[in-house]
């Protein structure tokens, strides 16, 4: 729950505080500080993961099941991505060319 608020808070105060001039001109280190953030998220889950004495124990006992509820949804969101990506993108693309 202190998640959800702190991201809350986060874009609340983005939203009410940050002018637009700012974002434009802050916007490219934004996005890579993002990336250097995630990627940072990532890895300390992974390494608490890893920490863990009986992960690889765990992890085959979860067995086919969490396969299928982890492969699910990736295979349905590039099912929906990419027509729809190729349908309202290449719109964009075919008028940038001519």
């Amino acid at each position: 729950m202190a998640v959800v608020i702190i991201m809350a808070a986060g874009t609340l105060i983005g939203y009410f505080l940050i002018p637009v001039r700012a974002t434009e001109r802050f916007g490219k280190f934004n996005s890579q500080f993002q990336l250097i953030l995630v990627c940072i998220l990532i890895f300390m889950m992974g390494v608490k993961l890893g920490s863990r004495e009986d992960f690889l124990q765990e992890l085959t006992q979860l067995g086919w099941k969490s396969l299928v509820l982890a492969a699910f949804p990736i295979v349905l969101s590039v099912a929906l991505v990419y027509p729809l990506t190729k349908r309202f993108l290449g719109r964009h693309v075919r008028k940038e060319e001519e």
